[in-house]
């Protein structure tokens, strides 16, 4: 598994400018961007979803919390209308 430093090394930049190329920062060059691109992608690198979210205290999680949730709620028409609004809520289109 490659590592955030494994990819500046290969891209021949710092390891904060490889998380400020993943982190959409528009202040790093193009060419930079591209190099730093292509080293993760030969290293077959891929952000930590939950070291990023720790980082900008996000997780990008819904919960729904049901109480008993073996006492019919996914038999009746209204639970499951109730999660499908919370979805189309969550993700617009």
């Amino acid at each position: 598994m490659s590592t955030i430093r494994d990819v500046a090394i290969k891209a021949g930049v710092h390891p904060s400018t490889v998380s400020r190329v993943f982190s959409g920062n528009a202040k790093i060059s193009q060419e930079t961007q591209t190099r730093v691109l292509d080293a993760a992608q030969k290293l077959d690198f891929h952000p930590n979803a939950i070291a990023r979210s720790l980082s900008v205290k996000r997780t990008c999680t819904i919960a729904i919390v049901i109480p008993h949730i073996y006492s019919g709620y996914f038999d009746d028409e209204f639970f499951p209308q109730v999660v499908q609004g919370l979805l189309n809520f969550a993700y617009p289109r």
